[in-house]
């Protein structure tokens, strides 16, 4: 090296050269050739530079610093920005209800849902009664009582349709009516009429719905500052990042130029950070679990402070193998699933998750849904001691088939054969049942769901009667 110095020392000037593999190039004062570089150094302070040189110079070194921030965004009704990081998401509002509608409609966390009940619709139709004496075969007819020994009354009952006018009975101002092609001695008199109120359309419920609005949260490091020594050096944090690099200047003492071979430049070395906020524990929840209705299983914990969404774990029977099921927002804390099976025990685990991947797993819960229907509701429409009796019941939860049992007075609860037993097939009209109107009755159902190959009774409901 002093031989090189020897070689280019002058009075006037100071050389530095770079030796560069590709062949020679100049390039201001330095000269090229190789991978190797040389500063100029002279008696005034070289510019500041990472390079590591070796020579008889005076060197001076400090350090600098560079920094980059965080930047956070939030509004976004999109899911997805490009160039950010998704961080959060929250509901801000609910949108405008639909319009209602007959199909059923599902909440969950990011939909609400609202039912309404159109009541049922009635229309009057009119029923004809007639009288007559007779024999006690009711093979002829009298108006009056005491003809020819006819003392026994005959009613037709409530007809749907008028008896054909016969004009007046012969040599009397009774008026008569008879059925069509009947014979003239069978007529019937005191033509009654009475208004009854007949089932147009069930009641059936509505649902409608509305969708929440949700802001997603994103987050991005923004670009590096320039390299800087003045002032104190920025304190790295979660949302900044800071990078440190030491350099150098050199100046010799006699005004001659050294030439020197660098070592490779060492890489940025990053400021450590403060020491990150430590991890929150969150919570277990307590869950409560229930089977009550028929169809589902439902699922409620208490609100868990600093968590940001849950998510719910399921196994059946004697599994241990739990699968996720359901994913919710924070603000969620209650949960039903609908696809549960009935007849079958399920296992149910809730996780927290919250900020720095922080999560609290609660205990297990457990819990059967037997499909067991709910009591169904029976009332009497009418309760005059006609030969129809009309039976209604209210919405039946968990079942799908109906028997009736009837109690004559005297006698025993016998099961009422039905032309069709599916629930479904009485839902727009109510059950009528032929009687003796002379008798009393007593009236109870239940339902039954088939679970497993196997019927699941519903309790009877409360008896009705018809006295």
């Amino acid at each position: 090296m002093s031989r090189i110095n020897r070689m280019f020392r002058s009075d006037r000037f100071a050389f530095c050269f770079i030796l560069l593999v590709m062949g020679w190039s100049f390039v201001s004062n330095l000269v090229i050739k190789g991978n190797v570089q040389a500063m100029t150094v002279t008696k005034e302070w070289s510019d500041w530079t990472e390079e590591v040189l070796t020579g008889d110079y005076e060197k001076e070194s400090r350090s600098e610093y560079r920094y980059r921030d965080k930047q956070k965004t939030s509004g976004s009704s999109s899911s997805a920005l490009s160039g950010w990081t998704l961080i959060g998401s929250e509901i801000t509002g609910w949108g405008a209800w639909s319009g209602w509608s007959n199909t059923g409609i599902a909440s969950s966390a990011t939909r609400e849902v609202d039912t309404r009940t159109v009541p049922a619709t009635y229309t009057t139709k009119t029923q004809w009664n007639y009288y007559r004496y007779s024999n006690s075969s009711n093979t002829a007819s009298t108006p009056t009582q005491g003809y020819n020994g006819w003392n026994t009354r005959f009613e037709t009952g409530w007809l749907d349709a008028p008896l054909v006018y016969q004009g007046k009975l012969d040599g009397t101002n009774i008026d008569c009516w008879s059925a069509p092609g009947a014979a003239y001695w069978d007529a019937w008199y005191g033509e009654r009429t009475q208004g009854v109120s007949v089932l147009t359309a069930a009641a059936y419920t509505q649902w409608r719905c509305r969708d929440a609005i949700i802001s997603y949260n994103f987050e991005k490091w923004g670009e590096w500052s320039g390299w800087s020594s003045a002032g104190i050096a920025p304190t790295g944090s979660a949302s900044k990042e800071v990078q440190k690099r030491t350099s150098y200047r050199y100046r010799i003492d006699d005004g001659t130029s050294a030439v020197t071979e660098p070592s490779n430049p060492p890489s940025p070395t990053p400021m450590p950070t403060t020491t990150p906020e430590p991890r929150r524990k969150l919570k277990k929840a307590i869950v409560a679990v229930n089977s009550k209705n028929p169809s589902f299983i439902s699922l409620s914990w208490g609100k868990i402070k600093g968590a940001t969404r849950y998510e719910i774990l399921r196994a059946r029977g004697k599994s241990k193998k739990f699968v996720s099921v359901a994913k919710l927002l924070a603000t969620n804390t209650t949960f039903q699933d609908k696809k549960a099976k009935k007849g079958y025990s399920y296992k149910y685990k809730v996780i927290a998750f919250g900020e720095q991947r922080s999560k609290s797993t609660s205990k297990v819960k457990e819990v059967s849904l037997s499909g067991k229907p709910l009591t169904p509701k029976l009332s009497l429409q009418n309760r005059d001691k006609g030969r129809v009796i009309i039976l209604r019941w209210t919405k039946i939860t968990g079942g799908k088939y109906l028997e009736l049992f009837l109690k004559k007075e005297g006698e025993d609860w016998e099961l009422f054969a039905l032309d069709e037993s599916k629930i479904s097939d009485y839902k727009y009209k109510p059950l009528d049942l032929v009687v003796d109107p002379k008798k009393r009755y007593k009236m109870r159902i239940r339902t039954y769901a088939m679970i497993r190959g196997e019927k699941v009774y519903s309790k009877y409901s409360k008896t009705v009667t018809r006295k």
